[in-house]
């Protein structure tokens, strides 16, 4: 079973770019660091690092299907 789950900072609209772009930047620094690699990776967590558009896409898409199950399921209508 493949489970996709995600972890992210939000930040309030209309960050400006340079404040979006050196988290960005930050976050990719981290994700390198062999330290912080070993604690990820001990928990079956695969790094997959996005930025700032394709984590908005990601996180639509993840809303529809979630919307479409739980229509699915009754939940919703």
């Amino acid at each position: 079973m493949v489970v996709t789950k995600f972890r992210g900072i939000a930040g309030p609209k209309n960050v400006p770019p340079a404040v979006a772009q050196m988290w960005e930047q930050a976050i990719q620094r981290v994700l390198a660091v062999p330290e912080y690699q070993k604690v990820y990776k001990s928990d079956n967590l695969i790094p997959a690092y996005r930025n700032q558009k394709d984590s908005r896409e990601l996180t639509a898409e993840v809303a529809k299907s979630l919307a479409t199950s739980l229509r699915e399921l009754g939940i919703i209508k």
